[in-house]
């Protein structure tokens, strides 16, 4: 469809999330280096932006980077290190988690699992990435993760760029910092 979709004036096309998730949505990642078997295999997926290049538009992806899905492996990782408290393992601060304190109750925006609470602003199932370790150690184990990520598709798979979902909320009421 191409062709019409070009004859209609229209110069690229933009998907919404095509990472694996277990929603209908997919603003949940579950990997962000893989496409959702429903919408086909990443071989497709590079046959279409050839296309699409080949007819002179681009392709935009929507890329989630304020939250992950719960069953994301950096998530269970990251639990799995706060439960240990093994506060050198690589995955540690990929989110917001910490432990609950005896008698405090969950706040607003936070999940229970256990003796820990994790940010998940959307819902528990969305817990929100550890952005401030992004920005004080831009060069740490996360921060190396996400380039990764974009990486992979503006070079490996030549998307043409992002619609990047949520950044109003990569910090909570902090509109300043979600703007920098």
């Amino acid at each position: 469809k191409l062709d019409y979709i070009s004859g209609l004036n229209y110069t690229g096309l933009w998907l919404t999330p095509i990472h694996p998730s277990e929603t209908y949505h997919k603003y949940d990642v579950d990997n962000y280096r893989a496409i959702d078997p429903k919408f086909g295999t990443l071989e497709d997926y590079d046959a279409l932006v050839n296309k699409l290049h080949e007819k002179k538009m681009t392709m935009l992806l929507d890329l989630v980077v304020n939250h992950s899905s719960d069953t994301n492996q950096w998530f269970t990782k990251c639990m799995n290190a706060h439960r240990n408290k093994q506060t050198t393992n690589q995955y540690y601060n990929y989110y917001n988690v910490r432990e609950l304190a005896s008698g405090e109750s969950v706040p607003s925006g936070y999940t229970k699992n256990g003796n820990l609470i994790y940010e998940s602003r959307f819902w528990s199932g969305m817990p929100d990435l550890n952005l401030q370790n992004v920005l004080d150690e831009p060069d740490g184990y996360l921060a190396k993760e996400l380039k990764d990520v974009f990486k992979f598709w503006l070079i490996d798979h030549n998307v043409d760029g992002f619609r990047l979902d949520a950044v109003t909320s990569y910090f909570t009421g902090e509109e300043e910092k979600n703007l920098e």
